[in-house]
Order: structure tokens, then C-alpha cells, then sequence
């Protein structure tokens, strides 16, 4: 019997993961997780901190605190892309491992 490796065996209570999407703005979500199983993750979404670059655009970074209004936890199933554990966005597309480097967002207006 082969024996895999959970999906989620390189994830820890406390990653930080993050998701970033748009087309005419770039919006990015910070998630910080709280439970996990062999397959499946548990995160809430925490706040940013967002720098000015120019009009229109800068830089996020995570702020270990539950989002307004979005402290409710979710639980998404982790599957292995190219190797690495991905799981779904609550809003769009996948979430990536949070590397400690300010993100890229804008604002379309």
C-alpha cells in the first residue's frame, strides 16, 4: 500500500496565505490559518496595511487581526499544484503562500 503525503503536510497553524485577483484593479486577501486536516485548511481573513505608491496603487502587507466583518473561519480542501499546497480563494482563484513581501494592489477609481 502506497502511503501519500497529506496535501496539507507543509502548512502550519499560523501561515499566512494570500490571494490576489481583478482585471481593471488588482484586489489581494490576506488569510491566516487556524485549523488544518490531511486534506483540508481552516482560515479567517486578516486586515492589511496598505502604503500609497502612486495614485491609484501601492503596496499591502498582513495585519495579524481578523478583518472587520469577515472574522467568520473557512474551510477549504487543499490539493497539490506542481507540488505545492494550493486551496481555493473565498473570492477568486487560488491562495499562495504569504512570503513576507509587501503585494501589489490598485484601485480602479
Amino acid at each position: 500500500m502506497n502511503k501519500q503525503t497529506p496535501a496539507t503536510a507543509t502548512i502550519n497553524i499560523g501561515d499566512i496565505y494570500y490571494d490576489s485577483w481583478g482585471y481593471e484593479q488588482t484586489n489581494v486577501g490576506f488569510y491566516k490559518v487556524v485549523k488544518k486536516t490531511p486534506s483540508t485548511v481552516t482560515c479567517i481573513e486578516i486586515n492589511k496595511d496598505y502604503s500609497q505608491e502612486t495614485w491609484g496603487s501601492g503596496k499591502v502587507v498582513p495585519v495579524d487581526a481578523p478583518r472587520d466583518g469577515r472574522d467568520e473561519p473557512f474551510t477549504k480542501r487543499v490539493k497539490l499544484v506542481c507540488g505545492e499546497p494550493r486551496f481555493n480563494s473565498p473570492w477568486h482563484g487560488l491562495c499562495f503562500p504569504y512570503d513576507g513581501a509587501p503585494v501589489y494592489t490598485s484601485s480602479w477609481a
